[in-house]
């Protein structure tokens, strides 16, 4: 795969502590589409700022050559990634997952 700022679509689910944090760090930097599910709290301004809501893990990963999770504990990451409708069954092959 190649990435290229204009095509390469990068998705961040959030739904720890530190999507806030690390969100704003990539997208500024990398200047590329991202995509964020926020949770509650401090991950709704991300959405003022630029973040586009996608409403499932599913729809996120079906739109996505890049996905980047960010979850707080083992059985969230396992939820998201191996549920019938997580990242692996959603995601399009060739596509790249990473647990952060």
């Amino acid at each position: 795969m190649q990435i290229s700022p204009e095509k390469t679509r990068i998705r961040i689910h959030r739904s720890g502590c530190y999507g806030p944090r690390v969100w704003p760090a990539i997208s500024w930097t990398a200047g590329m589409p991202f995509t964020f599910i926020p949770g509650p709290g401090p991950g709704r301004g991300l959405v003022e700022k630029g973040a586009k809501w996608m409403d499932s893990v599913r729809e996120l990963a079906a739109h996505s050559d890049v996905i980047i999770s960010i979850v707080g504990y083992p059985r969230d990451v396992a939820q998201i990634y191996l549920d019938a409708d997580g990242i692996l069954e959603s995601a399009a092959t060739g596509s790249v997952a990473i647990d952060a």
